[in-house]
């Protein structure tokens, strides 16, 4: 049996070999989350226990999860996410961000390059109302190279229109419903709700994209 501290610090468990397999298949847990294993007395990293090797070995070589969350399991998710008290490090965001562009300059720098050619689509009359409608659907894969190159699997930068094929109605909905929300806030709301949801919904497209929320 095992306990385990998840992304939230909290304490799970006892629970089995098995339930730790999972968990690492649903992307709950990595190589680095502290697991305790009955018998011993200290703390170790998931990746030090032989017996979760191959699974771990498996979920690396996922290039993303390969379905969406169970209800139960998409209750978790957010309650871990919100169970984690937010902190603004603005520093620390753009080290890691500069330390991220230089290891995948190539990569990085081509994928947002594409991305800005597409989104010039919005200036040019007759096309600029197809370009919001899909706009989500880019902002998914742009998301998920960065999420890959983050997680140390293999991306490219083709996989900007990686959301046709990944939650293509969940990302198409994303964008167009907090789209028109954010629209209708900074239009008739004097400006600042318009930006809180701009905000707000920033990352809503790599949820959807990579945990299928």
């Amino acid at each position: 049996m095992y306990k385990i501290i998840g992304g939230d610090q909290k304490q799970y468990g006892p629970v089995s070999t098995d339930e730790v397999r999972a968990w690492i298949a649903e992307g709950r847990l990595s190589a680095q989350s502290l697991v305790w294993a009955e018998g011993n007395e200290d703390w170790k990293p998931l990746g030090a226990f032989p017996e979760f090797a191959d699974a771990l070995r498996a979920k690396a070589a996922q290039p993303f999860p390969p379905a969406a969350l169970s209800p139960g399991m998409a209750l978790a998710y957010e309650a871990q996410i919100f169970a984690v008290p937010p902190q603004l490090r603005i520093v620390q965001c753009l080290e890691r961000s500069w330390v991220l562009w230089k290891s995948n300059f190539a990569l990085i720098s081509g994928a947002c390059l594409l991305y800005g050619a597409i989104s010039l689509c919005q200036i040019i009359p007759g096309v600029s109302l197809i370009y919001f409608i899909f706009k989500g659907v880019f902002d998914g894969g742009l998301n998920l190279v960065f999420i890959r190159r983050i997680r140390g699997q293999p991306a490219v930068v083709g996989d900007v229109f990686a959301g046709f094929n990944i939650a293509f109605a969940q990302l198409l909905l994303a964008g167009v419903v907090s789209g028109i929300l954010t629209m209708i806030g900074a239009i008739c709301c004097c400006l600042f709700p318009g930006i809180y949801l701009f905000i707000a919904w920033t990352f809503g497209g790599a949820l959807v994209i990579y945990k299928k929320l």
